[in-house]
C-alpha cells in the first residue's frame, strides 16, 4: 500500500498515488515494499528507463510506467 508520493518525483509524474496496492513490478509480485525497492534498484543497475507497475486503485487494476531517469 502506497502511503506516501514526493510531489514532483518520478513516483508521481508516472501517477502511483496514495493508497495505491502495488501487485507487481517489473514482472515481479510485489509482497512487501522491500520487494518494490529491490526491483528498482534491479531495474537502475542494468540501466532500465521505466518500469512496469500494476497497481490496484479503487478496485481497478492497471498498469503504469514508472520512470527511473
Amino acid at each position: 500500500l502506497v502511503q506516501n508520493v514526493t510531489p514532483g518525483s518520478n513516483a508521481d509524474e508516472s501517477g502511483v498515488q496514495v493508497g495505491d496496492v502495488i501487485e507487481r513490478i517489473a514482472g515481479g509480485a510485489a509482497q512487501s515494499p522491500a520487494d518494490v525497492a529491490s526491483a528498482i534498484q534491479t531495474a537502475q543497475k542494468a540501466k532500465k528507463a521505466a518500469v512496469s507497475v500494476l497497481v490496484s486503485r479503487n478496485g481497478v487494476t492497471s498498469y503504469l510506467g514508472l520512470q527511473l531517469a
